[in-house]
């Protein structure tokens, strides 16, 4: 048995030195309950009186590392209140509480604010953002507001008209199953346990017309909640790829034509890139020509957000650093871009650089003088990948023309 376990552990370092697992983020639905309180915000100095526990489940779909929809359906009692001022006070008005029903469906859009900053990683422990939605909100069953009403006016007739004094001309008050539209923003944190299960907390702001607690306060009403999520992924949320320590991206093919420029070979698509082409120094039998074919246009490829470069990817950077130590007179321009469907123009141009600055480090590292290195980063102001059938991910990338 030993043996065997033996055997077993050096077939696999050995898989493990030949391969590696590239970790790619997949698009999921997933299923959410929640559970916590609702605060309806109203006047009265007992908080207590107006929080009661809320529910929450929803179904959702994450297209990106960034972006998701979800439709959510929230729940269960809101409530309110009516707090005398001191002259009515004394005049026997009384403190009343009451409470009612209402299911609030809503389409949110979700942002995971961290997977945008710093890139997809997938077993990454904790993931946060903001949400938006809008629905309606279904309220229902307001008896015990009716009851309020009621010994209101008994106390003092008219009082209750509008569960606020001095408003009579504007009831609120309702009774059988009423409808507002509703908008919600908030915040959501998810700590993961697996792929498939993760918890966290969310916390909403949600806003109606002015009647849902049946008092008119010339604003919009308001309720916040606070809930424990809990989250099932279907499928899981990325796939596992093994590939080659030196198996490279598929780059853009390069045009079999090359034309004769002094003592210098290069494609003839890349000519026109070119500011500078610089002849290679003349060996002892009369001309050198440098081997351009393989090396002039070497493309890096970067996560989306990210400016970190994968195992496969580095593979590529050494090309380029073989190359410029073969040819010592040789330059390097390095030009950063980024997908315009992702993120801001600012943020795009910010990660650009950082794309084209991460080649320069690592071949400064590596014994190459600065000066043979030119960088630059364009955002999303250029997309290299824009014809037909170009996937827009392959603009996350650094383009490192040799001269």
């Amino acid at each position: 048995m030993m043996a065997v376990i033996l055997c077993g552990a050096l077939t696999s370092a050995f898989a493990q030195e030949q391969d590696t697992t590239l970790y790619e983020f997949r698009p999921h639905w997933y299923l959410s309950g929640a559970f916590g309180y609702q605060y309806t915000i109203g006047e009265t100095t007992d908080a207590s009186a107006l929080s009661y526990m809320n529910a929450q489940i929803a179904v959702g779909y994450n297209f990106t590392p960034v972006w998701g929809l979800r439709l959510a359906i929230n729940g269960w009692q809101s409530r309110a209140a009516y707090v005398p001022t001191p002259d009515l006070e004394e005049k026997g008005a009384p403190s009343k509480q009451w409470k009612w029903y209402y299911v609030a469906p809503s389409l949110d859009v979700t942002m995971d604010l961290v997977n945008l900053i710093g890139g997809y990683k997938y077993d990454r422990i904790v993931s946060a953002g903001p949400l938006a939605g809008v629905g309606a909100n279904i309220f229902f069953h307001n008896n015990e507001a009716t009851q309020a009403r009621q010994d209101l006016n008994d106390a003092i007739p008219g009082l209750g008209n509008a569960i606020m004094p001095g408003n009579d001309s504007y009831n609120t008050y309702w009774e059988g199953c009423k409808a507002s539209p509703l908008g919600k923003v908030g915040v959501f944190i998810d700590f993961r346990i697996t792929d498939k299960f993760r918890l966290g907390v969310e916390g909403s702001a949600n806003f109606l017309m002015d009647k849902y607690n049946s008092k008119y306060a010339h604003n919009p009403d308001w309720y916040l909640n606070a809930l424990v999520t809990a989250r099932y992924n279907f499928g899981g949320t990325y796939n596992e790829k093994k590939v080659k320590k030196d198996e490279l991206l598929p780059c853009k093919q390069q045009p079999d034509t090359v034309v004769q420029l002094d003592t210098v070979y290069v494609e003839k698509e890349v000519v026109d890139t070119l500011a500078i082409i610089t002849a290679a120094q003349n060996s002892g039998n009369g001309t050198a020509y440098l081997a351009m074919r393989d090396s002039l246009r070497t493309e890096i490829f970067f996560p989306i957000s990210s400016n970190k470069v994968s195992v496969r990817e580095a593979v590529k950077l050494r090309h380029i650093l073989d190359f410029m130590n073969k040819y010592p007179n040789s330059k390097v321009l390095v030009t950063g871009y980024a997908d315009k469907g992702t993120g801001t123009a600012k943020y795009n141009q910010m990660i650009s650089e950082k794309r084209a600055q991460v080649v320069k480090e690592y071949l400064i590292s590596q014994g190459i003088a600065e000066d043979r290195i030119t960088v630059k980063g364009l955002g999303d102001t250029v997309q290299p990948y824009d014809k037909k059938g170009d996937s827009p991910e392959l603009n996350r990338v650094s383009i490192c023309v040799i001269e």
